[in-house]
């Protein structure tokens, strides 16, 4: 699943191995650099279930909300702009214990309500495709 134009972000190849669930990052810039990470989450049912709540709350919110893969090596920060807008910012960054450190950001803006909710259901159908 492909998430905005340029940048963008995409998501998949969800795998669960019994006791850690993981799926594949990759983030787009315009000049066509991509970067690729494992987002590792002990339930894939919470970023779709997060990305469900911020659809609900439409109408806006205050501050920034985040969600955070288990190991932190993907974090995903959503603040509510004006008309009706909403910035995800979806950070990628190497594991704490290694010795090259990076980290790369990329925002995606989307409309509140229908685009949030269309966000939900395609990410909750790669992370679960049963």
């Amino acid at each position: 699943m492909k998430i905005g134009t340029a940048p963008w972000i995409r998501l998949f190849d969800a795998t669960y191995d019994g006791y850690v669930s993981s799926f594949s990052v990759e983030i787009g810039f315009e000049h066509g650099t991509v970067l690729a990470s494992m987002g590792h989450v002990v339930d894939l049912g919470d970023l779709s279930g997060f990305l469900s709540g911020l659809a609900e709350d439409f109408t806006g919110w205050d501050d920034t909300r985040t969600w955070h893969a288990a190991y932190r090596d993907v974090q995903l920060d959503a603040v509510f702009r004006s008309l009706g807008h909403v910035d995800l910012t979806w950070t990628m960054r190497s594991a704490e214990w290694s010795d090259c450190r990076w980290s790369a950001s990329v925002t995606v803006t989307l409309d509140a309500g229908e685009d949030m909710r269309t966000l939900a259901s395609d990410v909750r159908h790669v992370l679960h495709p049963d």
